[in-house]
């Protein structure tokens, strides 16, 4: 099975796989919620591709001990409300 490559303008483009653990790993650090704009242009990736990657994290993350939280127009690592 070959993996979607993403888009990145005037760079090699990069693996869904890649963005998704990029985006996990600066949820897992932020202190704050951070805006999917914002992840898109840490990363250097279109917004869709972020978007994308937030509503797989999201399911993966069901009926599990932590969840991503949208709060305050971005997305937070927290613990589940069964586990809080």
């Amino acid at each position: 099975m070959t993996e979607e490559l993403i888009a990145v303008p005037d760079q090699t483009p990069v693996t869904q796989s890649l963005v998704q653990k990029q985006v996990e790993a600066i949820l897992f650090m932020a202190e704050e919620p951070v805006a999917v704009e914002k992840l898109a242009e840490i990363l250097e990736v279109e917004k869709e591709a972020v978007q994308q990657v937030v509503l797989e994290l999201t399911k993966s993350y069901e009926d599990r001990g932590i969840k991503l939280w949208h709060i305050a127009g971005g997305y937070k690592l927290g613990t589940s409300d069964e586990c809080a």
